[in-house]
């Protein structure tokens, strides 16, 4: 599988890439308007939004809203990244995106803005898991390097081992 390795503690990890993440804000918020990184002072104060906390997305997101002295909204949690996008375009708080959602699905959406997070820990690592005591899959090497050239190709921070 693909996923964040720290979910999967009892796995074969080979360490894809490391996802930084953006935010999106309604189009009348005032970060909408900055074309700049979105820093930690101005989400103080804010709303964050996020998944259920069974995402790896949304333990980051807690931390991050501790870091910037903001809130994550405890009435809504959203199971797809489009329900937080759309919480977001209401004006209800800051959703907080992956780099390969923002940047493919995203940035397609008129009614949020998106800004990279400009802020040290706003990232994920992404690897591919197998079961730990499994022989080796075959092609294992030609997939790992095959979504490490992808990622690289889309600008992403690839993990070389």
């Amino acid at each position: 599988i693909l996923s964040t390795p720290e979910d999967h503690p009892n796995t074969m990890q080979h360490r894809l890439f490391n996802e930084s993440l953006w935010v999106a804000v309604a189009v009348d918020d005032v970060l909408a308007s900055d074309l700049q990184s979105v820093a930690a002072e101005d989400l103080q104060n804010r709303l964050f939004l996020t998944l259920d906390q069974s995402h790896r997305l949304s333990r980051i997101v807690y931390a991050l809203a501790a870091e910037c002295g903001g809130v994550v909204s405890d009435d809504y949690e959203g199971t797809p990244l489009d329900s937080i996008v759309l919480m977001a375009a209401s004006g209800v708080g800051v959703a907080v995106l992956p780099d390969l959602y923002a940047r493919r699905q995203g940035i397609y959406r008129d009614e949020v803005r998106l800004r990279t997070l400009g802020i040290p820990n706003a990232n994920r690592d992404i690897a591919l898991l197998s079961r730990s005591g499994d022989a080796p899959i075959a092609g294992q090497n030609v997939l790992t390097q095959s979504l490490r050239s992808v990622a690289r190709s889309m600008g992403v921070s690839v993990i070389d081992p």
